[in-house]
């Protein structure tokens, strides 16, 4: 995992906002879930290990 600083990262208006909330602690931002090929039209391929 990467650290950045959130100034870097954020701009300040969002950085007050959030101080509202969590200042002075460190907060975790996972990353965005990664879809699966069909997932988005509801038909998800099935893949099976062959032996």
């Amino acid at each position: 995992m990467k650290y950045q600083s959130v100034e870097d990262v954020l701009p300040e208006s969002l950085i007050e906002e959030i101080q509202k909330y969590a200042s002075g602690t460190t907060l975790y931002i996972p990353a965005r879930k990664k879809t699966c090929l069909g997932c988005k039209f509801g038909n998800q391929i099935e893949t099976k290990k062959t032996k």
